[in-house]
């Protein structure tokens, strides 16, 4: 199974629905990559879906909000399904098993405030 951790910025506030009478939370993150380009430093915004769900998803809706920075631990998952016209579709959504809410106004660029944040960490 594979795992990924990241930092990222809430690119909306967070969404939430009861499935079964369990809260579920949708959000999206985005996430800055440093490459060099000829002789300039440039910076490119990717964009990732992750869901929680039960009281870990509670604490997103209820804490977070667009711009908000985050720490994940999650799991990445395919969807796949056939839309109305018959053609396969498919995206990857991540399972957030563990996340950390970072202080208001940190930068996801400075290792030493993601490192020595001690905010809620809720494990899913």
């Amino acid at each position: 199974m594979m795992t990924v951790t990241g930092v990222g910025r809430l690119t909306r506030d967070p969404e939430t629905k009861a499935v079964n009478d369990t809260c579920v939370c949708e959000f999206s993150l985005a996430v800055n990559e440093y490459r060099k380009v000829g002789d300039e430093r440039k910076k490119f915004a990717h964009f990732f879906d992750f869901v929680i769900w039960d009281k870990a998803a509670e604490v997103i809706a209820t804490y977070c909000k667009k711009g908000d920075l985050l720490e994940v631990r999650a799991t990445p998952r395919q969807d796949r399904w056939e839309d109305d016209a018959g053609n396969k579709r498919s995206r990857i959504i991540f399972r957030v098993d563990e996340f950390s809410l970072l202080p208001r106004g940190s930068s996801p660029n400075n290792k030493e405030t993601v490192e020595n944040t001690e905010e809620e960490v809720a494990p899913f």
